[in-house]
């Protein structure tokens, strides 16, 4: 591979060379007068006019050797010059423009001031040196367009080109043609492999400049990352800096410490002087968004040509569903250590103490109390089950009238409520368009809510349950008249396995601690929410909130085990 810095130290020594023998090409026209025709043509158009005149005045004097010399060489130095730093348009108007400079520069001196100069060893140099500079830069150009079609002809991932033996410059034109196609190719088929991956990522230079970002990646932020594929990167839009890693780490993420610790750690493997850090040695770091999605902040570096590391490649990873998946297998330890556990060796300690004689219990309370747990166990289980099948990926949706399902619900409910003194009423609204739903998991959520609300309810005091149409949603409450439940209680209400105790301390009612993450997870699925309305002293009221549109996409439904929306 040809150098750029040896290309330009190879291009000053032989312009250098050049000038030199332009210059001796000059001295030596001078020597054997092969300019003096050029001149004497010249003085026939800018001399003979004023004869008459200068012999009245004195006579016409040539300018002397010194000036002569320095009027000379300055232009040729100057086209020489021009020739160097400008284009070879640039280049060739200025060497016109000098020449044009040195015949009026004579004319003008024999008609201004009596005083002759020769232009012709100018003009001599600067028709020399522009035609062996072109030639020069030609072949120099062709040099390095071949070196380069050859060089990008082995890279991996092109085809190679066959090398002809046309060396013109057409030739090497067609051949870099080529070439760049089929690396516009190779840029299109990684920018699609980019747009491809499954996770949001992002590629920066050494300082944190995003320069490409997938659509996963733009979607994740498109306050900061919008438009970012469709301008150069590093150009400041609306007199704002452009957009960096740290940016869209402080947008996304609430406490943006460790991922920002983390970039500036990625950034230290970028110096050039840094060891080598395989990705395997990274690990990542996780961090948190407002709506408590995870995500894995995960980087590596990437090289240029050179071997020298030249920026990173950054992935958001989201990894919401690993925790999640985390969270259910320890709830499921614990509900198998402890809550399906406790009544199993409840009713070995029961059998236990039977056997001893002086401590065994009456045959009807031994059945009954091994009937309780027995009960407790099984019903642990069948909350449990349910919930699995609300968490499931795949649910079946199909068109259901709500009014229906909130009988179905609560048709199974009376006998308890008549059995506690507590009266069961209904307020349906006859107008509520059907929805897509699951029906079995729907009415096992609201026949949740009313066995809590009777539960909870004290005898004598009614239980409402209520069907009303919102602005783009169909919500179904429960209303009881219940103890209440403590503002700061109420955010324990849909934890796993997380019973409320009432105002004096004591446990509310045995159960599972289940059923209303059944409901908030039936609800989330459905593309609604749960909301919650009490107080201490002042009832409840559970409301299933869920739109009125057709089948809920992913986009509609909120993550389950996600943020739960409290009422107050």
């Amino acid at each position: 591979m040809l150098d750029p810095a040896r290309f330009r130290q190879r291009t000053l020594l032989e312009w250098g060379l050049l000038v030199a023998v332009v210059t001796l090409a000059m001295g030596a026209s001078v020597h054997f007068n092969w300019s003096a025709r050029v001149d004497l043509a010249i003085m026939d158009v800018a001399v003979v006019p004023r004869l008459h005149a200068a012999e009245e005045d004195g006579g016409i004097d040539a300018v002397g050797t010194l000036w002569f010399w320095c009027g000379t060489l300055v232009p040729v130095w100057l086209a020489a010059f021009a020739a160097l730093r400008l284009t070879p348009r640039g280049a060739l108007i200025s060497t016109m423009l000098l020449m044009a400079a040195l015949v009026g520069a004579s004319v003008a001196g024999v008609a201004l001031a009596d005083v002759w100069f020769a232009p012709a060893t100018g003009l001599f140099g600067c028709l020399l040196f522009y035609p062996l500079w072109s030639w020069r830069r030609q072949e120099a150009a062709l040099r390095f367009l071949s070196a380069e079609v050859e060089r990008l002809s082995r890279e991996p991932g092109l085809h190679p080109v066959r090398q002809s033996h046309d060396r013109t410059l057409d030739g090497s034109m067609q051949a870099v043609y080529g070439m760049t196609a089929q690396l516009r190719d190779m840029r299109r088929f990684l920018a699609d492999g980019l747009e491809s991956l499954p996770e949001a990522t992002v590629i920066c230079d050494a300082d944190g400049v995003i320069l490409v970002a997938n659509r996963r990646a733009v979607a994740l932020v498109p306050a900061v990352l919008s438009g970012i594929n469709a301008r150069d990167a590093r150009e400041s839009v609306d007199g704002l800096d452009p957009p960096a890693l740290p940016d869209v780490i402080e947008s996304l993420f609430p406490v943006p410490g460790p991922g920002l610790a983390y970039w500036d750690a990625l950034c230290a493997t970028l110096e050039d002087h840094a060891p080598v850090v395989s990705s395997a040695d990274s690990q990542g770091v996780e961090l948190a968004t407002e709506s408590d999605r995870r995500y894995l902040l995960h980087g590596a570096a990437l090289h240029g040509e050179t071997g020298r590391p030249a920026g990173a490649i950054v992935s958001f990873i989201d990894i919401t569903a690993v925790r999640r998946a985390e969270r259910q297998r320890e709830q499921t330890m614990h509900f198998l250590s402890h809550d399906m556990r406790s009544p199993q060796a409840s009713i070995l300690a029961l059998l236990d103490l039977q056997s001893r004689p002086d401590r065994a219990l009456p045959q009807a309370v031994l059945l009954a109390r091994i009937g309780e747990l027995a009960h407790r166990t099984l019903a642990l289980a069948d909350d449990f089950i349910r919930l699995a099948q609300a968490e499931s990926q795949t649910l079946s949706f199909t068109p259901a009238d709500l009014q229906g399902l909130i009988l179905d619900a609560t048709d199974e409910l009376w006998a308890l409520a008549k059995a506690r003194g507590i009266e069961l009423r209904l307020d349906l609204e006859p107008d509520c368009p059907p929805l897509r739903v699951v029906p079995a998991l729907l009415v096992r959520a609201i026949a949740n809510l009313v066995s809590n609300a009777i539960k909870f309810s004290p005898a004598g005091h009614p239980v409402t349950v209520r069907l009303r149409r919102g602005r783009g949603h169909v919500a179904v409450e429960v209303v009881d008249e219940g103890p209440g439940i403590a503002r700061a209680d109420q955010a324990r209400l849909f934890r796993p396995f997380s019973r409320v105790h009432d105002a004096a301390g004591t446990e509310g009612p045995a159960g599972s601690g289940l059923g209303l993450v059944f409901v908030k997870t039936v609800a989330e699925r459905h593309g609604g929410r749960v909301t919650v309305q009490s107080d201490v002293g002042r009832g409840a009221t559970f409301a299933i909130l869920l739109p009125v549109r057709g089948e809920p996409t992913p986009e509609d439904a909120h993550p389950v085990g996600g943020r739960t929306d409290t009422v107050s």
